[in-house]
């Protein structure tokens, strides 16, 4: 049996739960002229990456966070074992 990797939170150690992004309801992306059909002629589908996301549909976020110290020293950007960029608050 193969074991699945679990991220965990880099100050409380509780395991990250998948959140779809609140900005683009998951999708990852954006329509440009589903966004401002005024301003923006139809040429095809035109899309732009999710900004809070980063073009996921979501991101990792602990079920603990309410109970995370509010004074972080430093936030910064590291990878998982994936590849794939975390925000780590110290």
């Amino acid at each position: 049996m193969v074991g699945r990797v679990v991220d965990t939170c880099s100050i409380c150690g509780c395991e990250l739960e998948w959140v779809t992004c609140w900005y683009c309801g998951g999708e990852g992306y954006f329509d440009e002229y589903d966004c401002d059909p005024v301003n923006v002629p139809r040429r095809g589908v035109e899309l732009t990456e999710c900004e809070v996301c980063g073009g996921e549909g979501g991101y990792l976020e602990c079920p603990n966070a309410q109970n995370h110290p509010t004074a972080m020293t430093s936030v910064f950007v590291e990878k998982d074992m994936l590849g794939k960029d975390m925000v780590c608050a110290m």
